[in-house]
């Protein structure tokens, strides 16, 4: 370490090392934000440990893809095979981008995290809305370009751009950068690696567990046997460490994540959120009821749009509700009267369950205020370009590698979760119940 590295203790990855350039971005009014966006939103309703952030979210993803990255780094250095070359000042430049591309990666995150998706502005290129992540590469090239770019200590050349398009897959990088964008966004990357282990960690429950030092020691460098690239694999001694983190994500999502009463508090916070923004901006931006857009408008440059974004967060959102200024589900949040599930099909319905779900249920409950809430989602996907390779040989790089689905029963086994609910407003709770019996 470095006599100007500055070291992080970190409750579950232990020591985080940040250079001074590292120290610089941390100290960044846009990272700082961070510490004021809680990772689970109002999880700690329900779960009253689930209070961690995003800011040492985003530290431990660093952390995890950087471990990931020197597995894979001696593979492709000692590599006498064909293909697109790894030259030293290459891999010292991508680690660097790894690392702070892993860093900003949650930057851009809303009010609440996920639950402040749903009110995003439209982007009018594509006519869906933006994402979180939208706002994080718009923030690393407006905002942090001068801490990126002009950054004494940056001596690779590294900057923003590259880093934005390494986040956003724009197709403006060399393959020896995008080769290790998987460390940052896929089924095996540093940042399911990190919140999985962190937000069982603080929720205090096990079923986000799994073996983080055997996943990250089985990495291998393979190439796909159709079109030769390089890719990121695993060892066969690594399948269970894959399908422990596959489960882990399964059970948190089963029980933490879709917990249903976590899942009335972000129906709320939707409400609350959009209410908050209608009365700060009203149509300034061509919409009601959602944040800035990261793009120019008549109101305002990108940069002006940005900086009002960085005003929002938990804290300003609360302050609201406490002073009942939050409309309608503020006051619901603030006087504990949430909305009540009322009914709620299997994990995985049959098509009598989910006929019987919309035929009948909903048709009672929604005159009585009701509202349904759709719990869905895949653990693993099966398509080629997302698939995990998995080494054939012991050694070298594995020109004939094979998916996971093909050598893990649990992966095959492990079926998408539709479950569906259906919430009433508390005071009408005993009244769906018996209209439920008739």
């Amino acid at each position: 370490m470095g006599s100007a590295d500055k070291i992080v203790r970190d409750p579950i990855h232990g020591f985080v090392k940040l250079s001074p350039w590292e120290q610089d971005i941390v100290d960044h009014r846009v990272f700082q934000r961070l510490r004021r966006i809680r990772q689970l939103a109002m999880t700690e309703m329900v779960y009253p440990g689930a209070c961690h952030t995003r800011f040492e979210h985003s530290l431990g993803v660093m952390q995890v893809a950087t471990l990931m990255f020197d597995q894979l780094r001696p593979q492709l250095e000692g590599s006498s095979e064909s293909g697109p070359s790894f030259t030293t000042d290459d891999l010292d430049k991508a680690r660097v981008i790894v690392r702070l591309a892993a860093l900003l990666h949650d930057v851009g995150h809303p009010p609440f995290s996920h639950a402040g998706e749903e009110v995003m502005p439209t982007n009018p290129a594509t006519g869906k809305k933006y994402k979180h992540e939208d706002y994080s590469t718009s923030l690393i090239r407006h905002v942090l370009r001068d801490c990126i770019d002009n950054h004494p200590t940056n001596t690779l050349g590294v900057s923003a751009d590259e880093i934005s398009s390494f986040l956003q897959n724009d197709g403006s990088l060399p393959f020896h950068l995008l080769f290790w964008r998987p460390l940052i966004t896929s089924q095996m990357d540093a940042d399911r690696a990190d919140y999985l282990l962190r937000d069982s960690h603080h929720v205090g429950v096990a079923y986000g567990q799994y073996d983080l030092h055997r996943l990250v020691a089985t990495q291998r460098v393979v190439r796909d046997r159709e079109t030769d690239n390089f890719m990121i694999g695993v060892e066969k001694g690594g399948i269970q460490a894959v399908e422990g983190l596959i489960l882990a994500r399964y059970m948190m999502f089963v029980q933490v994540y879709f917990h249903h009463t976590r899942r009335a508090y972000d129906h709320h916070l939707t409400g609350v959120l959009k209410y908050v923004l209608d009365r700060a901006y009203e149509d300034r931006y061509g919409e009601h009821g959602t944040f800035p857009p990261p793009h120019e408008t008549q109101a305002g440059t990108v940069q002006k749009h940005l900086d009002e974004y960085l005003g929002w967060t938990d804290a300003r959102v609360w302050q609201a509700i406490d002073e009942g200024a939050a409309g309608p589900d503020g006051a619901r949040i603030k006087e504990r009267r949430h909305d009540r599930r009322v009914h709620e099909t299997s994990h995985f319905p049959s098509a009598h369950e989910m006929d019987h779900f919309y035929e009948v249920v909903v048709p009672q409950l929604i005159p009585l205020g009701g509202y349904t809430d759709k719990a869905d989602n895949s653990w693993y996907k099966f398509e080629k370009s997302a698939n995990i390779l998995v080494a054939t040989t012991d050694r070298g790089i594995d020109r004939c590698p094979v998916p996971l689905s093909e050598r893990s029963s649990l992966v095959r086994a492990l079926q998408e979760v539709t479950q569906r609910r259906v919430y009433v407003p508390l005071e009408r709770r005993d009244e769906a119940k018996q209209a439920l019996r008739m």
